[in-house]
């Protein structure tokens, strides 16, 4: 250990401290002061850098956040435009199903007016001289009495009662529940 000196006190008495004089006393509550002030101006400056930190980082944010409020918006009107066009698809479906179960049970009761359907549509087909008429098999007979000579009336078990297909010629009319009720889906949707 060079260069090292080791100093060794023996017998160290310590006696009364003198109470600080008027000048040096004074200087401490000077210390005191200045130290208060420099804490309470730090304070402050601490304060106001993380003020404008705060204020930076919130403008930057502000796009971000425009974007996100965008996005937002435009997910919400896709989504109330699909659940809007699914409601209405929903209402015109069940009008659909409402509207052929009253046919239904109208051209069972009546079978005259489907009677007036198949002529109205022999009269816009102006077909050829020979006429096949498709009905369900229940209506037939009331076809055959009501279509006359030169029409051919044809059991089709596939056909609902009401329901018929025409054919008159090449040209054709599809007087089912289905193609009707198509056309009203591409209508109303």
């Amino acid at each position: 250990m060079q260069g090292v000196r080791v100093l060794k006190a023996a017998a160290v008495e310590v006696g009364d401290v003198p109470a600080l004089t008027g000048a040096a006393a004074a200087r401490l509550d000077a210390l005191q002061e200045e130290h208060r002030r420099e804490v309470e101006a730090a304070y402050r400056q601490g304060v106001e850098d993380g003020r404008r930190q705060a204020e930076s980082t919130g403008v930057a944010a502000a796009p971000m956040l425009a974007r996100a409020v965008e996005h937002a918006v435009a997910s919400a009107s896709v989504a109330a435009a699909q659940q809007q066009a699914a409601d209405a698809a929903a209402v015109v479906d069940a009008g659909i199903e409402l509207a052929r179960w009253v046919l239904r049970r109208e051209l069972e009761a009546d079978p005259q007016a489907m009677l007036d359907r198949v002529a109205e549509a022999m009269t816009s087909l102006r077909g050829g001289p020979s006429v096949e008429i498709r009905v369900a098999p229940a209506l037939v007979t009331v076809m055959t009495e009501a279509a006359g000579s030169g029409v051919t009336v044809v059991a089709d078990a596939s056909l609902e009662p009401g329901e018929a297909v025409v054919q008159a010629g090449p040209a054709s009319a599809d007087l089912t529940f289905d193609q009707a009720f198509r056309r009203a889906r591409e209508v109303l949707t």
